[in-house]
């Protein structure tokens, strides 16, 4: 994949801030699919990073957080029996030193 670097830049900074893979894609200029390859990439790239660099953490306390999200389904793809409503439940784990 060939990306100016700022376009590629702009979309990871815009995702860092929140913005939707939709949004980030309209504002930065580029693909959908484009910005999904992009964050996978840097993901892979983060995860690299944290397993060379980060060993042997001792942490006396985790601290939890919940971040919950609301997908709700398409009209037209709402089955008998399906809840409106789907809730997906992220727990985020952050050492705390202590």
């Amino acid at each position: 994949m060939y990306l100016p670097i700022d376009k590629a830049r702009l979309a990871i900074q815009l995702l860092a801030e929140g913005n939707s893979i939709r949004s980030a894609s309209r504002i930065a200029g580029i693909d959908q699919n484009t910005v999904m390859s992009l964050l996978a990439q840097v993901g892979e790239g983060c995860a690299e990073l944290l397993r060379s660099r980060v060993r042997r953490v001792k942490a006396a306390h985790l601290e939890l957080d919940e971040i919950w999200t609301f997908v709700q389904k398409k009209q037209k793809r709402v089955r008998r029996g399906d809840p409106r409503t789907i809730r997906i439940l992220e727990k985020v784990c952050i050492p705390h030193g202590g």
